[in-house]
């Protein structure tokens, strides 16, 4: 971790010895004694979860492309939009900024009409500022570096820096000031890659009272689509509890699927019909309907929740279906019974 940067990590006592159980609600108290303390950029205050080795965020969004100043750009745009959605907060992300830096761009055609090439300059500046090994000492099982370097009270700014000489290949020492142009930057704590590209991370939570996990991240992917169109080589890619819910709803789709298939096969050889399973299954989707109609009228989303209790839904609907069924058959049989008995 960089020297600009600090991490605190709070180990939480057991449900039972707190007084507050609830972890998201904890994480807000933090947050909020946290504050935005004097000289600070930006604090993020997240719940690490045993079951997942690490924070989950409610939204997090991967920036991928060839040019980090694309990236950056498109990245920016995304945060700005996203902040504009209703219920979510804390969004960060882009390039995590590190320590002020100054850079020195060298002017190759200038150095070599003064005899000098950049190999010589960076080797020179190196030696001024951060001294050169020129050999070592063997002091009994250690070896020690002699570092030659320049006076540090010779260098206290750039302007010292500059001021500097370097032997050409002439043999003359030359000024390095005419062909070295500096300027002001931050150097990059972490540069990230997903698979084999540059990516920035976008990362927030929701407040869940206010707007759902699935929601909020539909509204970000048309927005995503839209920049993608607009930003050429660039591509956002969904994460965090999003792109777990949606990899929990395939799976339990599958499994789904498999139940019915389950179903079909059991019914069809306890009827001895292959038409009766597809009679009692047709019960399926109406309890289907009559999920989607509670939804709409609470003006509730669809969760991995409600998914789970639309399968459990789905088992009591067959069991009903077959007594149903059975008990139809039952009245066919009699019926046909009397209908003989008449005869």
């Amino acid at each position: 971790m960089a020297a600009n940067i600090a991490q605190i990590s709070v180990y939480i006592k057991f449900e039972g010895q707190r007084k507050i159980k609830n972890l998201e609600e904890i994480v807000a108290v933090i947050r909020n004694a946290a504050g935005e303390p004097e000289g600070t950029e930006a604090i993020s205050v997240n719940a690490l979860r045993r079951e997942g080795g690490g924070a989950r965020e409610d939204i997090s969004i991967t920036v991928t492309g060839d040019n980090y100043d694309i990236i950056e750009k498109a990245s920016d745009e995304l945060v700005r939009r996203i902040r504009e959605i209703e219920g979510v907060e804390r969004v960060s992300g882009g390039l995590e900024r590190g320590k002020k830096e100054i850079r020195l761009r060298i002017d190759g055609k200038k150095a070599a009409a003064s005899g000098v090439d950049i190999g010589m300059i960076g080797t020179a500046l190196r030696g001024a500022i951060s001294g050169t090994k020129a050999t070592s000492i063997k002091a009994g099982d250690e070896d020690i570096d002699v570092i030659v370097k320049t006076d540090s009270s010779q260098i206290k700014n750039m302007n010292d820096i500059l001021s500097c000489t370097i032997p050409n290949f002439a043999g003359r020492n030359v000024p390095i000031r005419p062909f070295v142009n500096t300027e002001e930057g931050y150097s990059y704590t972490v540069l990230n890659h997903k698979d084999l590209k540059k990516s920035l991370t976008i990362t927030g939570g929701i407040d869940r009272t206010k707007a759902s996990v699935a929601k909020v991240n539909g509204t970000i992917a048309g927005i995503a689509q839209e920049l993608g169109a607009e930003f050429s080589g660039v591509e956002f890619v969904a994460g965090g509890e999003f792109k777990e819910m949606m990899e929990s709803f395939v799976d339990l789709g599958m499994a789904f699927l498999a139940a019915l298939f389950l179903i079909y096969i059991i019914t069809a050889s306890l009827f001895n019909s292959f038409r009766q399973p597809v009679i009692i299954m047709a019960a399926i989707p109406f309890g289907f309907m009559g999920v989607m109609l509670t939804l709409f009228f609470h003006g509730e989303p669809v969760s991995f929740g409600v998914f789970m209790g639309f399968v459990a839904l789905s088992g009591v609907v067959v069991n009903n279906s077959i007594l149903l069924n059975d008990f139809t058959n039952r009245l066919i049989i009699q019926g046909k019974k009397k209908k003989r008995g008449g005869y």
